[in-house]
């Protein structure tokens, strides 16, 4: 379709034809979209110890710790009480996140396994995320002597303090 606009003067205009500028340009506005809207979805991470089948049946008191690591792998993580004996942790946590909000624990399953003195296995204790209790590290203080002051306080409350007494720093005491 073209525009006549006076003598030998015509525009040919180009949403009319379709022109292959344009379908390009839409394209790349549905394929920017559809990303965008791909990323907001959410993400489920799987971290940890991950048990593999029938793992955690195979453990069963008497067991030696060898034998422990031989099935089940290293651990997370180890307590050792002296006189009592070493205790394995093996901690697994799903995480959901967002794209613009903060991970968030899912779910939570921690296998214990506690030895004896002989390094047998002595018993087999499992926690959930309901079992879990929320510490608030930040807003614990720990209180301390004396009162709460500030720097300029600190700076200006000694003003005039310096040296001595008044009485054996004044000017005639040579002492």
């Amino acid at each position: 379709m073209y525009l006549v606009l006076g003598k030998n003067i015509s525009i040919k205009n180009p949403r009319v034809t379709g022109t292959p500028k344009s379908k390009r340009l839409s394209t790349a506005l549905l394929i920017a979209s559809s990303l965008f809207i791909a990323g907001c979805a959410d993400q489920i991470d799987y971290r940890g110890y991950l048990p593999r089948g029938t793992d955690v049946q195979k453990i069963q008191p008497g067991l030696s710790k060898t034998e422990v690591v031989a099935i089940m792998g290293s651990p997370s993580t180890t307590n050792t009480v002296e006189g009592a004996g070493d205790t394995f942790y093996y901690i697994s946590s799903v995480v959901k996140s967002g794209a613009i909000f903060a991970p968030e624990v899912v779910d939570r399953e921690i296998f214990a396994i506690e030895f004896d003195v002989d390094q047998n296995v002595r018993n087999l204790a499992h926690y959930g995320i309901e079992d879990g209790k929320i510490i608030d590290f930040i807003s614990r203080t720990t209180p301390t002597r004396g009162s709460n002051t500030s720097i300029l306080r600190e700076l200006f409350g000694r003003l005039g303090q310096f040296g001595g007494t008044p009485e054996s720093t004044g000017p005639g005491n040579d002492d």
